[in-house]
């Protein structure tokens, strides 16, 4: 086997001399993972058995939604288990905020899996990319970032269905604590055979015992219904594709939303804020939306004094 030294000093010189936006990219990613994955694995395993119950985004606002009192004390974050959608018209920047919360999981050494069934693979990892070094350093910079951080992101780019049998194999083979999926239209029940909505059903009770089993938790990317009420305003959960049958299965239901999609005459200086709006939480939080803003490609926490700001500026003017 490779030693870890020498699989990295392999894969600073591979990505430094040849990365391009292509396929490319994603071989020598694959082989030098490869490399890697013996020397890592017990790394995996002794970093799950000392991550707590409850994980934050590293989004202040998102956390502060998440929270709950835990035997008398207040805890931000998520736990552990919960399934959560994430969920937007498309185009609105689901899968870009979905990658930011992953890429702080990386940067922590958070074992976390990123599945994007929708995208080819060069778009992916540029958008992992933008979220890690941000959009103005260079090639050479992100093949250092990467081997300073002495393992590549676990991102599995697959277009098309898999079905939760194959999510059970890779996390049993690759433990997680947590696990994007974009998105939740590309995942199939073991029985196939049922209606629409029992198909749903069936999902989300097989999810349930999936987070159950291998103690993680679950980002889910959904798309939301465009109709009158979401371009008028902010969205609600009657916009969440699968109505009632994953609202209640679900711990968290979180949002995205851009007033720039639909305010033309929105200030400059605002059309780079996302608020992310909690409809269905599971916590003991009052805050239920978080103001968000994209600084070359790194999304950054807006504290009150912006927040006031913009609020001004957009009410009654969507």
């Amino acid at each position: 086997m490779m030693n870890l030294s020498n699989a990295l000093h392999k894969g600073f010189n591979l990505l430094v001399n040849n990365y391009k936006y292509s396929d490319n990219a994603n071989a020598i990613a694959e082989e030098v993972q490869q490399d890697l994955k013996l020397s890592t694995m017990d790394d995996a395993f002794e970093s799950l058995r000392n991550q707590p119950e409850r994980i934050n985004t590293g989004i202040a606002g998102i956390d502060e939604m998440f929270a709950e009192y835990v035997n008398g004390e207040y805890k931000t974050g998520f736990r552990r288990k919960d399934i959560i959608i994430l969920a937007g018209m498309s185009g609105i920047g689901k899968t870009s905020l979905a990658f930011s919360i992953f890429t702080n999981f990386y940067r922590r050494n958070i074992p976390v899996v990123f599945f994007s069934l929708d995208m080819r693979r060069e778009k992916t990892w540029d958008c992992f990319r933008k979220c890690l070094i941000g959009t103005h350093k260079t090639d050479a910079e992100y093949a250092e970032e990467l081997i300073l951080r002495k393992k590549l992101p676990s991102i599995v780019t697959h277009e098309g269905m898999i079905t939760m049998q194959q999510l059970d194999n890779f996390l049993t083979a690759n433990p997680s604590h947590v696990i994007f999926v974009d998105y939740i239209d590309y995942l199939q029940p073991t029985d196939k055979s049922a209606q629409d909505m029992q198909n749903f059903k069936n999902l989300f009770i097989e999810l349930k015992q999936l987070v159950e089993k291998h103690n993680c938790a679950i980002f889910l990317l959904s798309q939301s219904t465009e109709d009158k009420g979401y371009r008028a305003g902010r969205p609600t959960l009657s916009n969440l594709y699968g109505g009632k049958a994953v609202r209640s299965a679900v711990d968290h239901v979180i949002s995205v939303y851009r007033n720039s999609k639909h305010n033309t005459a929105l200030p400059s200086e605002y059309k780079n804020v996302t608020e992310i709006h909690g409809l269905k939480l599971r916590s003991d939080s009052t805050n239920s939306v978080a103001y968000v803003k994209w600084v070359n490609g790194n999304l950054v926490h807006m504290y009150d004094d912006e927040v006031i700001k913009y609020v001004s500026a957009t009410t009654n003017k969507i």
